[in-house]
């Protein structure tokens, strides 16, 4: 992996948080919002890099990433091993408080324009894909 920050954003009026790309916060990061029926972690720039589902890796296009890095980690904070704590920069979850709005905004969008039944596959995209699918343009 070659990103230094990750962005996770749980399903619909979660918080954006971003944090540095170790497989340990990916890991807190999806415990801590277990509950949440979606989450997708992603790159800065809106490049998916997971989705999970209740807890649950669904997609990661990472494999090695997942197999030797994070299905590990997760393992060890599901079932208590080691406590699920991110240090998650206040300055961070400040700055993306605006972000989360707009990617919200988005993500619904062009969840609808596109006819998306799958909001993870709109999310995925990362709100481009479906731009060219719908002929909007200037988002």
């Amino acid at each position: 992996m070659n990103q230094k920050y990750l962005m996770g954003m749980a399903a619909e009026g979660g918080q954006t948080v971003v944090f540095e790309a170790q497989a340990s916060n990916v890991a807190a990061f999806i415990c801590r919002n277990r509950m949440a029926p979606e989450l997708l972690v992603c790159t800065l720039d809106y490049k998916m890099f997971l989705t999970a589902r209740t807890g649950m890796v669904d997609v990661c296009p990472e494999r090695k990433f997942l197999v030797q890095e994070l299905l590990p980690a997760l393992v060890l904070m599901q079932t208590g091993q080691v406590q699920d704590i991110v240090p998650f920069p206040v300055s961070w979850t400040v700055k993306m408080k605006k972000k989360q709005k707009e990617t919200q905004d988005i993500l619904s969008y062009h969840s609808q324009a596109a006819g998306c039944s799958d909001k993870t596959r709109a999310k995925a995209s990362g709100g481009r894909q479906p731009i060219e699918e719908c002929g909007r343009t200037g988002l």
